[in-house]
């Protein structure tokens, strides 16, 4: 698996449902039966991404919400990618 960079794009691969329960995003890849929840924040992120598909943008856009420090918020989006990339719940482009 490549290493993660903050200026990477990513995409929700076919066969990936999601949906809003409350203020939570529940996941489903089709094709390996991996289901995932996300809280609120994560939840937020993830929005972003699919609104946006660039991390740099989300990046911004949680900078300007959130009141956190720009080194930590940076890996918390790069661990909760990773993580999504692993469980084949969107992909990253370079």
């Amino acid at each position: 698996m490549q290493t993660l960079s903050i200026d990477d794009k990513v995409k929700i691969p076919e066969g990936v449902i999601f949906q809003k329960v409350g203020d939570e995003t529940v996941f489903l890849n089709l094709g390996t039966g991996i289901y995932f929840g996300l809280d609120p924040v994560g939840s937020r992120i993830w929005d972003l991404l699919v609104e946006k598909g660039i991390l740099q943008s989300v990046f911004e856009t949680m900078k300007e919400e959130y009141e956190v420090a720009s080194e930590e918020l940076k890996q918390d989006i790069l661990h909760l990618v990773q993580e999504l990339q692993t469980k084949k719940l969107i992909e990253v482009i370079p």
